[in-house]
């Protein structure tokens, strides 16, 4: 049990250590540019998923759709992004990522590699192996918990596939 504890520590800490490696430089590019939180999501949002309408930006933000078009707004204005109307539905914005809001995001994600290239360079061969093997366990049980965890809240889903 005390292993146990010790073990979730340590998991919370480098959670921690994760975090703030990968956001603080992020905010403070953010802020130096005046973005806004719900903007730095807004742009890793439509980075995986590409476009996306007003309403899912705001749905996913929790936020009306008329402050999810003000906060867009600014984007736009930044060309960090762009929106045009759905031809389908010319009611219905669709808000794409455009290459400066890639590269603002880019620019974070390129010094958390340059970090965790400089963690691993630190690490003696066998030191890697030991935290490649650990690593490797520790997705596998996620993936494990997270397929039990989704299909206790969408049973559905997977019983329709029998």
């Amino acid at each position: 049990m005390k292993e146990k504890l010790r073990l979730v520590a340590l998991l919370n800490e480098w959670t921690q250590l994760l975090y703030q490696k990968n956001f603080s430089s992020l905010i403070s590019s953010a802020k130096k540019r005046g973005i806004s939180i719900s903007q730095i999501s807004t742009l890793y949002q439509l980075r995986y998923k590409g476009e996306m309408r007003v309403s899912e930006i705001a749905d996913k933000l929790g936020i009306s759709n008329a402050a999810a078009s003000q906060m867009l707004e600014g984007l736009v204005e930044k060309t960090y992004v762009t929106r045009s109307e759905d031809p389908s539905d010319r009611r219905v914005k669709i808000i794409s990522i455009c290459p400066k809001g890639l590269e603002f995001l880019q620019g974070s994600m390129d010094e958390r590699h340059r970090w965790l290239n400089s963690l691993s360079d630190s690490l003696s061969k066998e030191e890697s192996i030991h935290v490649l093997k650990a690593m490797e366990m520790l997705f596998a049980k996620a993936a494990l918990i997270e397929k039990d965890q989704q299909f206790s809240k969408h049973p559905e889903k997977e019983s329709s596939c029998i």
